[in-house]
C-alpha cells in the first residue's frame, strides 16, 4: 500500500491523457505531439508551467527538489502546468 500520497507514471499518465482530451475538445482538433510546443511555451516569458525551484542544504535529491534556474528537471519535467493557460497557448 502506498503511503504518504500518490505519484508516478501510473498516476500522472491517466491525468495527462484526460487533460489532452479536454484540450483537444476545447480546440476542436487534436493537438498531436506536445513536446515541441510545450518546450516553446515553457521557455517563453509567460510560461504555463511553474517549475519546481527549491534548494536546500546537504545532499539534495534533484528528482524532488528541482534544479534552480533550469527549464527541465528529470524528476518533474517542466513543473506544474496551468492547464487553462496551456490550452490557451495551444489555441494561439
Amino acid at each position: 500500500m502506498l503511503q504518504g500520497g500518490w505519484g508516478g507514471t501510473s498516476f500522472s499518465a491517466p491525468q495527462l491523457n484526460g487533460s489532452t482530451a479536454v484540450i483537444d475538445s476545447f480546440l476542436g482538433h487534436r493537438v498531436g505531439l506536445w513536446n515541441p510546443s510545450i518546450y516553446a511555451f515553457a521557455s517563453g516569458s509567460s510560461s504555463p508551467f511553474t517549475p519546481l525551484q527549491e534548494s536546500g542544504t546537504g545532499s539534495d535529491n534533484l528528482f524532488y527538489t528541482g534544479n534552480p534556474g533550469q527549464l527541465f528537471n528529470p524528476g518533474n519535467g517542466l513543473g506544474l502546468p496551468n492547464m487553462n493557460q496551456l490550452a490557451a497557448d495551444f489555441a494561439g
